[in-house]
């Protein structure tokens, strides 16, 4: 009987001895990449907030990602990163090894989208841009445009920046520029993004100048919206800017068609003299001082043109049709350089 347990002692240990060599040969196995052929290069995997390890290797395997759930389950427990999964939306190479997958996740390497916000969309526009770019194979995976503009509000944009504004809404404000934004981000989450950028390439930068300046911040930033729209060559920004200041220190009206533009329902190639009538506080044709807020996001050139403006004493403006153009101090040398212009 003795030698009968020895005997099956023995033979347990053997065997353990072997499921402890074969086990990890087998989990090695499990966790490579799988062999089967893949009809696309990458895989869209949405990790949701409070997933489990659990779920997500049922998720990977469920895409053909991985060999196994259970392997990879046991793999992520091993190297202590069953609790260190991240949300977020992945692009998964498809034939990784499970443990690149897992590193990935891990490391919160998520999918990104660019979007270039080119200077002078107002914030409708943006929101519109914003959403395009989240438009992706498998859905839509940034806010879309009324969500951004719900978010853009002027109770943020004081938050983040610290500049209040009369209105709503923070238009003028989301800085132009190529971001590289996380699929997936809230609308409050992208437009804070947008705002700080204003906030360390302007207000925050130039906060000294900005409070010294006769205008508050929010005039700066309306005043660079305007030259932003009017000027075409960076060179001739600061003499807009100047123009327009001239303008308001003597109490004539801006007269601008940036502003009548904006005031309108929808964006006309040629503005009419009926145009300019219309009522808006927004239209500097009938309204003086500045308008109550910008009229888009306004690039640093004019930013800088509004806060640092040129040496002159013109008064009007017109342009060449070249992206230039000529200013005079009078309105009779105006109605010249518009003739000269026009060929006449």
């Amino acid at each position: 009987m003795k030698r009968l347990f020895q005997g099956i002692a023995i033979g347990v240990l053997v065997a353990l001895s072997v499921i402890g060599v074969v086990a990890p040969k087998v989990q090695r196995s499990l966790l490579r990449p799988p062999s089967w052929a893949y009809s696309k290069d990458h895989v869209l995997l949405e990790v949701k907030s409070g997933a489990s390890a659990a779920a997500v290797a049922r998720q990977l395997a469920d895409e053909g990602l991985i060999r196994s759930a259970r392997a990879f389950g046991v793999m992520l427990r091993q190297n202590g990163w069953d609790l260190k999964l991240k949300p977020g939306l992945y692009r998964i190479r498809t034939g990784q090894h499970s443990e690149q997958i897992a590193q990935q996740i891990v490391n919160h390497d998520t999918l990104r989208v660019k979007v270039t916000l080119p200077e002078g969309l107002t914030l409708r526009q943006i929101a519109q841009k914003i959403q395009n770019a989240g438009k992706l194979e498998s859905g839509q995976w940034l806010p879309s445009a009324p969500q951004i503009e719900k978010a853009a509000t002027s109770g943020l944009l004081k938050q983040v920046t610290g500049i209040e504004v009369p209105g709503a809404t923070a238009e003028g404000y989301l800085f132009p520029a190529t971001y590289d934004l996380e699929a997936g981000a809230s609308a409050k989450q992208i437009v804070t993004r947008l705002l700080r950028e204003f906030h360390r390439r302007f207000s925050g930068r130039w906060a000294k100048e900005i409070g010294r300046n006769d205008l508050s911040a929010n005039e700066l930033v309306t005043l660079a919206s305007i030259v932003e729209r009017e000027a075409a060559a960076d060179k001739e920004r600061p003499l807009v800017a100047r123009v327009f200041l001239n303008r308001l220190e003597i109490g004539q009206k801006l007269e601008s068609c940036a502003t009548v533009q904006y005031a309108l329902p929808a964006h006309k190639s040629r503005l009419l003299l009926s145009d300019t009538r219309v009522d808006s506080p927004y239209n500097t044709y009938i309204h003086a001082g500045l308008p109550p807020g910008p009229i888009c996001s306004p690039g640093e050139a004019s930013l800088m043109a509004a806060l640092r403006p040129g040496k002159t004493d013109a008064l009007y403006f017109v342009s060449r049709g070249d992206g230039t153009h000529v200013f005079s101090r009078t309105f009779a040398q105006h109605e010249r350089a518009i003739d000269r212009v026009r060929g006449k």
